[in-house]
């Protein structure tokens, strides 16, 4: 029977690991966007040119020129 070579502690564990792997890997992003969010806030501050700061998060992050515009949309001031 199938049931017989269920190992509940062996599933738990596995379980276990695949929701630390995901925590982590959410965690990882979310601290890169953050990131990325506090260096274009501080390029602005040092009145960059949006050409200077582009540039910057594109070298930083190894971003394309149309990510790095992206997200200098969405977090930068207007």
């Amino acid at each position: 029977m199938v049931l017989e070579t269920f190992d509940q502690e062996k599933y738990e564990k596995a379980m276990k690991q695949e929701g630390y792997e995901d925590g982590y890997q959410a965690g990882e992003a979310h601290g890169l966007q953050e990131g990325l969010r506090r260096l274009i806030c501080t390029l602005q501050e040092l009145q960059l040119t949006k050409e200077e700061i582009l540039a910057k998060i594109q070298e930083a992050y190894s971003l394309t020129e149309k990510e790095a515009a992206d997200h200098l949309e969405k977090y930068g001031k207007q």
